[in-house]
């Protein structure tokens, strides 16, 4: 399945989509199916601003003012989207942080991050050497700060 690089007329948004998907694929502007420029994403990317253009305005058979004032229709239909992009992937990095700090292990005395795990071999050549004795039977972590297991 072959790759091209797609616009969308409403927005001009560019993605790459493959050659079927982008006749039903529709923007997240909600407005229109993306059409096809025609070229492998690779070789639009590598296209110069100037070019990228032409390739656009020619697909969308655009006069070189119709072209201009649609370019100002994008940019003011993209700047909600590039908005609501932005603030979405804020709160997914906000999720993710609160996930991350809420799945680290802590240490119970000092609060330190800075933990390792007590290792099987660890924990059995201890109670082998002290039997009954060790401090390490029941203990999974060792904080690196405070030097305590828990």
């Amino acid at each position: 399945m072959a790759m091209y690089a797609c616009i969308c007329p409403n927005c001009g948004l560019v993605l790459q989509l493959s050659d079927t998907n982008h006749r039903s694929e529709k923007c997240d502007c909600g407005e229109a199916n993306f059409t096809s420029l025609g070229v492998y994403p690779a070789d639009y990317y590598k296209l110069s601003e100037d070019k990228q253009q032409q390739l656009i305005q020619k697909t969308l058979n655009l006069t070189d003012q119709q072209f201009k004032e649609q370019k100002e229709i994008w940019e003011k239909i993209r700047e909600p989207i590039r908005k609501r992009y932005e603030e979405e992937r804020q709160a997914r990095a906000q999720r993710n942080r609160e996930i991350e700090m809420r799945n680290r292990v802590t240490c119970p005395y000092c609060n330190s991050f800075d933990v390792s795990k007590i290792s099987t071999f660890s924990r059995s050549a201890s109670v082998s050497l002290f039997g009954l004795a060790s401090n390490k039977i029941g203990k999974q972590w060792h904080c690196n700060h405070c030097k305590s297991d828990f």
